[in-house]
């Protein structure tokens, strides 16, 4: 299947953040961006081009059918909101609560996970990490997300087998993100101290 990925990184974001002129408002805006970015890497559809990442898709998941679900809207909300038990219509509250207990179930299997905590934190590059995993998660779009083909997606319900091939896929991307995250925010942390060494070792 012929694939474009498409990448937003957080070049930007994160010159920002390691400028030491930069306010603390900008350098609070700037890190959630790079959590949202970094986030947004690990969903497949978001690094695919095609029918603009899915939204063009049509869907049915678990039997709910309207013009405004999409392929894009069943990995970004109903996959993760099933898995936790979370109705279609749940409010930004319970989504929040749900998040929070999923987070410490799989920090609880992370032991299990290849470490990536030091596989990519290269901040004078941002955009080499973000190609890398982008690409990566670009690769689930055609041996997965969109294997079985669009005429198949648009005429079946996601939420049967679809769904249950989909669980770990989720549930593996989701940890990447958080450990590549985390590891992006101790690198960043880890500039700061070196930074501020150098002043007080300059004065």
């Amino acid at each position: 299947m012929p694939s474009r990925w498409l990448c937003t990184t957080d070049d930007h974001q994160t010159s920002l953040i390691t400028n030491p002129e930069s306010a603390t408002t900008t350098i609070n805006e700037a890190l959630k961006f790079i959590i949202h970015f970094i986030g947004d890497m690990h969903q497949p559809l978001h690094t695919e081009d095609l029918d603009r990442g899915g939204n063009g898709i049509p869907a049915t998941f678990d039997g709910h059918h309207a013009k405004n679900i999409n392929l894009h809207e069943v990995w970004d909300t109903a996959i993760l909101r099933k898995l936790n038990d979370l109705s279609q219509s749940a409010s930004g509250k319970q989504e929040k609560e749900a998040a929070a207990t999923w987070a410490d179930k799989l920090a609880d299997v992370v032991g299990s996970q290849p470490d990536l905590s030091d596989e990519c934190t290269e901040l004078a590059d941002p955009d080499k990490c973000g190609i890398l995993w982008a690409t990566e998660a670009n690769k689930l779009v055609c041996s997965y997300v969109l294997a079985p083909g669009v005429d198949w997606i648009e005429q079946n319900d996601l939420g049967g087998d679809y769904y249950t091939g989909a669980v770990p896929i989720v549930e593996q991307q989701i940890t990447k993100a958080g450990l590549r995250l985390a590891a992006w925010v101790n690198a960043i942390a880890d500039h700061a101290a070196q930074a501020e060494t150098s002043v007080k070792r300059d004065l």
